[in-house]
Formats: structure tokens, C-alpha cells, sequence
């Protein structure tokens, strides 16, 4: 029993001693990498502090109360936007939109694209849609014959897929088709109706220690702001998690509303084909403009990829608004 409490006293103090470190990420995307699991080590810390109150009880509220004030600035805040975002949730939408990392390595196509084509989404945004990945792509050209990548000159593993043709497609890469040196995106316009709208598909490179993601999302955020925000959907693989502070300065450098709360999409796969039931991270985000209402939201079946897939239907709220050039000049200003 000594040797028990011994554990979970330095459990407790561990992951107090994480909580502090994490709460200076605001300052230092070293401490804001330990934010990337705190849904996994505050709560271990918390249990193991309720176990102490007993045989340590200062040491125990003194976990309770370190812990307790980092779940109060860095959990809480997204379970309670994520109640309020359910609660709005309902109704019928306009637009049914897919975003997809399909791992460039996927081990079962065919189950992707036969998962995909079921679900008769409007719009697809992919990313690493290249090497085993293009087969997929080739797989829903029949349905999709509208697919354009990051860069017009050559093939870009970040895409949008559609049914029907844009009215305008801005090409947004600045990077290698891989995405690890710049901005990975691409905006297509559409209009629905008399009413246009912007999708852009991006895929972010890793944060640190792999690659700073600085430029790229300042570049992103000067598409967003030449764009008509109320009616933009920002879609992709943003490769950072909930719950850090490398995601709030992501929220804020958009400007737009993140509906994807509390949704882990990765890890989806195991070695040697096996499936993983449990993904930690949330790294596929969908964010909207005011015009959009969430009309439901989920994420699907892995499908041979590393991530799953997020599922968003929308509603669009009507208005008068001009169409075809004069639309996109509109926008443009």
C-alpha cells in the first residue's frame, strides 16, 4: 500500500509539474507541446490525486488545485463550445462536405473510395492525396471529375474534389507538393444558387520540433481575409491539436468559427493493418464563417488511412447576393 501511494504521489506531482510547463506555452511551443496529450495526463494526474487524499492530503489539493486551474484555461473551454455547438445542431443543410487525410500510404483504396462514393458528399477536401492515395482519387473521378491540388502547374497532394464545377479556383501552394515547406491549399468558389461560396482545402506541416508552421498560416490567413468570410469554409489536415496554444493563435489568425470540437481523428491505424479504435488528437479541423450553420457532424471509418475522416453538413444561410463575375468581384474586394 506504501509502494501504491508512493506511485500515485508521484503521479500527481508529475503531472503537476506538466501543467505548469504547459500553462507557459502561450510563451514557448517547447512547453505547448506537452498541451498535444493533456486529455490523457491531467486526468491520470487528477485520479491520482483523488487516490492520495487520504494518506497525503496537502500534497493532494495542491495537485487537485494545479490541475484543476490548467483543465479550467485549457480543456474546459473546448467541452463547453462544443456543448453550446451540439445544442445548435439539427435540421437540414445545404452542403455536405468531407475532409480526408487519406495517408499517402493508405493500405486499403478500394475501401476508401467505396466508402467515400457512400457517402454522396457534395465537396471533398483531401489531404496527402498522393502515391497509393492517387488511386483513390482515380477511383472518384467518375463522381468527382472536378479535383484540383495546391499548385496549377503540377501535382499537389493537398485537393478539393467536387461535383460540379467552380466558378473560380485559386491555386494556394508555395511549397513542395508535400507540404513541408509552405503553404499546402487550394480555394474553390462555388455558387449555390444565386449565393456564392469559398472552400479552401489546406494541409498544414507538422509544428515543432518538426517545421515551424508560422509562415504558412500567415499565408493562409491573407487568403482567408481576401476572401468573403460570412460564406468561407476553411477545411484540412491543420496537423495541431485542441487544447494547445499553437491551436488558439490558429483560431485567431482565421478568424472564423472551429466546428470541429473534441473530434480526434488520429491515430486511425496500427502496423500490420490493424485498426485503432481510440484516436487521440484532433488534427482534421473544419472551420466555417457566419453564414454556415452546422446542421450535423461526425467522423467516419479510418479506410486504410492513419486519420478519419470529418463529416460536416451545412446550412447556408439566404440572403441577397450577386452571382457569376459580379459575384466574384464582389468577393474579391
Amino acid at each position: 500500500m506504501i509502494g501504491t501511494a508512493r506511485t500515485a504521489l508521484a503521479i500527481a506531482g508529475l503531472c503537476s509539474a506538466i501543467a505548469v510547463i504547459g500553462l507557459l506555452g502561450s510563451f514557448s511551443d517547447v512547453a505547448d507541446s506537452v498541451n498535444q496529450l493533456s486529455m490523457l495526463w491531467c486526468p491520470i494526474g487528477l485520479l491520482a490525486s483523488a487516490f492520495l487524499i487520504r494518506t497525503a492530503r496537502k500534497a493532494a489539493l495542491a495537485s487537485f488545485v494545479m490541475l484543476g486551474l490548467y483543465a479550467s484555461v485549457m480543456l474546459l473551454p473546448e467541452l463547453f463550445t462544443k456543448a453550446a455547438l451540439h445544442r445548435e445542431m439539427g435540421g437540414t443543410g445545404d452542403i455536405k462536405l468531407i475532409q480526408f487525410n487519406l495517408f499517402k500510404n493508405n493500405r486499403d483504396p478500394q475501401a476508401a473510395v467505396d466508402w467515400l462514393l457512400a457517402q454522396d458528399a457534395d465537396i471533398i477536401t483531401i489531404s496527402e492525396g498522393s502515391n497509393k492515395a492517387r488511386q483513390i482519387l482515380r477511383g472518384l473521378e467518375p463522381a468527382y471529375p472536378y479535383q484540383f491540388s495546391c499548385r496549377a502547374t503540377y501535382f499537389c497532394s493537398t485537393l478539393i474534389l467536387s461535383k460540379r464545377a467552380p466558378i473560380e479556383v485559386e491555386y494556394l501552394g508555395t511549397g513542395d507538393q508535400e507540404n513541408a515547406k509552405g503553404l499546402s491549399a487550394v480555394k474553390a468558389t462555388f455558387e449555390d444558387g444565386s449565393v456564392p461560396f469559398s472552400v479552401i482545402s489546406v494541409h498544414l506541416m507538422r509544428p515543432w520540433p518538426f517545421n515551424d508552421q508560422g509562415s504558412a498560416i500567415t499565408a493562409l490567413r491573407k487568403a482567408v481575409l481576401r476572401s468573403e468570410q460570412d460564406r468561407l469554409i476553411v477545411a484540412g489536415d491543420f496537423n495541431t491539436p485542441p487544447h494547445s496554444y499553437a491551436m488558439e493563435r490558429l483560431d485567431r489568425a482565421l478568424g472564423l468559427r472551429r466546428i470541429t470540437r473534441e473530434m480526434p481523428t488520429w491515430p486511425a491505424l496500427l502496423p500490420r493493418r490493424h485498426s485503432w479504435p481510440l484516436p487521440l488528437l484532433g488534427l482534421d479541423h473544419v472551420y466555417a464563417g457566419r453564414a454556415w450553420r452546422v446542421a450535423s457532424l461526425r467522423t467516419g471509418p479510418s479506410s486504410g488511412s492513419d486519420h478519419r475522416p470529418v463529416i460536416a453538413t451545412l446550412a447556408l444561410a439566404r440572403s441577397p447576393a450577386p452571382s457569376g463575375s459580379s459575384a466574384i468581384e464582389s468577393m474579391k474586394r
